[in-house]
């Protein structure tokens, strides 16, 4: 299994009321970044997108794409077997191989990251956004109970 982790570092240092925080945003397999080290985009609406799409994962779907807002970049995610996920460029360079619970752990820490960082916590922003990790936290213990079950 590859070490996956989602990178997460915002640069402003307060939201507009267009809820496009930037932030450099990129994924870390086996010490490589995907797109780049140095990649900025729309921090919330990436883990919103990402959020979403690791959803559909967990409720059995084969393969989904986590897309970048900037560019044509995305990861795709390919269930191989039970609870293994294959990860791919959208030209279909393998990145690596990691379980369904470490993807999820890896896009949850990241919103983590980012939701400490929101400066209006008592906005509607920061709460939708909390909604958006509590929404990570109810998916890993989906796959965890999953993976429990089939073991």
């Amino acid at each position: 299994m590859s070490a996956v982790k989602v990178n997460i570092k915002k640069i402003s240092k307060s939201l507009d009321k267009s809820q496009f925080s930037q932030a450099y945003i990129n994924w870390e397999v086996d010490g490589k970044y995907y797109p780049s080290v140095d990649w900025i985009d729309s921090g919330i609406i990436i883990i919103s997108w990402w959020s979403q799409r690791l959803q559909l994962l967990v409720s059995g779907a084969r393969q989904v794409d986590f897309s970048f807002m900037e560019g044509s970049y995305e990861i795709i995610a390919e269930h191989t077997l039970f609870n293994h996920i294959k990860l791919m460029t959208e030209e279909g360079d393998h990145l690596g191989n990691c379980s369904l619970y470490e993807l999820a752990s890896a896009i949850k820490d990241g919103a983590e990251k980012l939701s400490n960082t929101i400066d209006y916590k008592d906005g509607d922003i920061f709460k939708n956004f909390q909604e958006i990790v509590s929404s990570l936290e109810s998916s890993l213990e989906t796959i965890v109970k999953s993976v429990r079950k089939h073991s």
